[in-house]
């Protein structure tokens, strides 16, 4: 379970840094978005069970 979180929260990471950078950059539509909330749901949900 923690290498889970820990690979999880790399992904996370790189997905979060990428669509940071294209949203300061003006060019992340709905699938980049949707895409990084995908990402973010299942590490808060393994944060909060543990």
């Amino acid at each position: 379970m923690i290498m889970v979180n820990m690979a999880t929260g790399i992904v996370e990471l790189v997905v979060l840094a990428t669509g940071a950078l294209l949203l300061f950059q003006h060019m992340a539509g709905r699938r980049m978005i949707a895409t990084t909330g995908g990402v973010a749901a299942p590490h808060d949900l393994s944060a909060s069970v543990q």
